[in-house]
């Protein structure tokens, strides 16, 4: 792709200077500077959206594809859409990928809140992930979460009206939701 695009680059060049006659001036030598950089400009752009990682919908970070599911959904059902896709519900592994989600989010919803793939169904307190029944080693929990509220909040979602910390909630609550698929190879 790079080779067409400088070709292009290299037949524009010598029209300038055959326009010109013969000579070769800072003018035209600054125009062939300028289209260099667009032309590297459009190949980096060709090359993100012809090779990249994720599927159409899908949002790459750091070795994962993220899509927001718009359907609102109970936690348990939401788990199944996500491996439906061959993904699973969102798994926070550190404040970085805790950060890129909260910008993701921010910029591509509407305020709502998102189920992510962390509960304590099994066993009271003891929160896991349900991708890999790890216990988390990065928490954003909002002030005085969790609280199991009338002892029924066993599922984690991201609270927008806490900056997308984590709250307990009821897990047949209806949300949307954050599928992440893992890329191999």
């Amino acid at each position: 792709m790079k080779g067409y695009l400088e070709a292009i680059l290299a037949f524009c060049l010598v029209y300038c200077i055959a326009a010109q006659g013969t000579q070769y001036d800072e003018k035209i030598f600054a125009k062939v500077v300028e289209l260099e950089r667009k032309v590297d400009l459009l190949a980096q752009n060709v090359n993100k959206k012809l090779c990249s990682k994720c599927a159409v919908g899908w949002t790459y970070y750091d070795g994962s594809c993220y899509m927001i599911e718009e359907r609102s959904l109970p936690f348990g059902l939401a788990k199944i859409e996500c491996e439906k896709r061959k993904a699973h519900l969102v798994h926070i592994n550190n404040a970085d990928e805790n950060k890129f989600l909260t910008s993701f989010l921010k910029s591509n919803s509407k305020g709502y809140t998102f189920w992510i793939g962390l509960a304590d169904a099994i066993k009271e307190g003891d929160f896991k992930w349900i991708d890999d029944r790890s216990t988390p080693t990065f928490e954003n929990w909002a002030p005085n979460q969790p609280d199991n509220f009338m002892n029924i909040e066993d599922c984690v979602h991201l609270i927008t009206s806490r900056n997308y910390e984590w709250n307990d909630r009821r897990c047949i609550d209806r949300l949307k939701f954050v599928c992440e698929q893992k890329i191999t190879g």
